[in-house]
């Protein structure tokens, strides 16, 4: 028992680890609920060169938080994903007073009102493809438009409910999923 002693609750099984998400898509979002992600900030720290610039919006300085919630480039896939699923996500006008992925990933992922498991999966499901916009953009040089980005979100949506989610995820929180 003494090795507990100090040692921090979290609720990360409820957040991340017990969602619709593949093993790597929740490795990802553990780590952005840590901040541990390698933006910018991270890599100055670390004394790591960078372009210091978010690679979506290119108007501010790149961070995890600003990257998943505060981005022009996200928020407009946001609000997408929103309309898409018929209002079942959280809204985004609330989130500019949040100022770290793990007081953002609290809000999204404690929603009243909305199947939370669902929302967990489908934050997952969102900021994973974010990631790898961003990524493609630095490392690729490949630029899509938020409409080609909300697309390739809707088909990893049928491909997760392929693989196992279909049954909860579509009559629980997506029913616009297996349309187009």
């Amino acid at each position: 028992m003494t090795q507990f002693l100090g040692s921090i609750s979290t609720n990360h099984d409820k957040l991340i680890w017990r969602t619709w998400a593949p093993p790597r898509c929740k490795f990802f979002a553990w780590l952005a609920f840590q901040n541990r992600l390698w933006t910018s900030d991270c890599l100055q720290k670390h004394g790591c060169p960078n372009q210091q610039v978010c690679p979506l919006c290119h108007s501010a300085d790149e961070s995890a938080i600003h990257l998943l919630a505060h981005c022009r480039y996200s928020l407009r896939v946001w609000n997408a994903v929103r309309t898409w699923t018929g209002g079942n996500l959280p809204s985004t006008s609330q989130w500019g007073n949040l100022r770290s992925t793990n007081h953002w990933w609290r809000a999204i992922g404690t929603t009243p009102g909305l199947p939370a498991k669902a929302v967990r999966s489908l934050t997952i499901l969102v900021a994973w493809e974010i990631w790898k916009e961003r990524n493609a953009r630095i490392f690729d040089r490949r630029h899509n438009t938020t409409e080609a980005l909300i697309g390739k979100i809707k088909e990893e949506a049928r491909l997760w409910c392929a693989a196992g989610a279909k049954k909860n995820f579509v009559r629980s929180f997506l029913p616009p999923l297996l349309e187009a």
